[in-house]
């Protein structure tokens, strides 16, 4: 029976590092919690690239305008047909060095809990890129809205990316929001 488990253990641990590694850059699609499939592509920001889901489209700047009318609004958004959840994308003219991200992120959390009291900020490194991750459910004008933020730095400026989608839309759409932020490679 000895002789029977150490065979086991070898075929285990022989199976286990034979597999091949499934690299995460390589899944294009997520199954939302009520089995809507999500397929996205990569698109390129210059200096980095994300996942959009193919169905999202670009907005026209005037919408852009309306939807945010804020000067500090994104430079880039892909919504939905409605433009009720979007990913969007701006490269601010704020100087920001990638060892001065950490602070930032704590500074904008700090103005984030004056919105919502449970915000959430975590900190990663990808490929020498500091990162500061936030998520925190806002009030717009007729709903609660839930964002999810990443902030670093690029060509020492800051960049943010944001997923934003209504607070009822959010248990389907959180996970989504968790592969296209996954998703974020530099093109260095």
């Amino acid at each position: 029976s000895i002789l029977v488990i150490i065979i086991i253990l070898i075929l285990s641990i022989n199976n286990k590092f034979n597999r091949p590694n499934k690299d995460y850059s390589e899944i294009f699609d997520i199954t939302t919690n009520k089995n809507n499939v999500i397929v996205t592509s990569y698109k390129d920001f210059e200096y980095f690239s994300l996942k959009i889901p193919n169905d999202f489209v670009l907005m026209k700047e005037e919408d852009i305008q309306i939807k945010y009318p804020s000067d500090n609004g994104p430079s880039i958004v892909y919504a939905n047909e409605d433009a009720s959840i979007n990913v969007n994308v701006k490269i601010t003219d704020t100087t920001l060095k990638n060892n001065e991200v950490k602070e930032s992120v704590k500074d904008l959390e700090k103005v984030f809990k004056k919105i919502d009291e449970n915000v959430d900020v975590n900190f990663f490194t990808l490929r020498g890129h500091t990162i500061g991750e936030i998520k925190l459910i806002s009030k717009a004008v007729d709903t609660n809205i839930y964002n999810h933020m990443l902030t670093f730095s690029v060509n020492d400026k800051m960049a943010i990316i944001s997923f934003n989608c209504p607070e009822y839309k959010m248990d389907e759409w959180k996970d989504v929001s968790d592969f296209i932020m996954k998703s974020l490679k530099f093109n260095e």
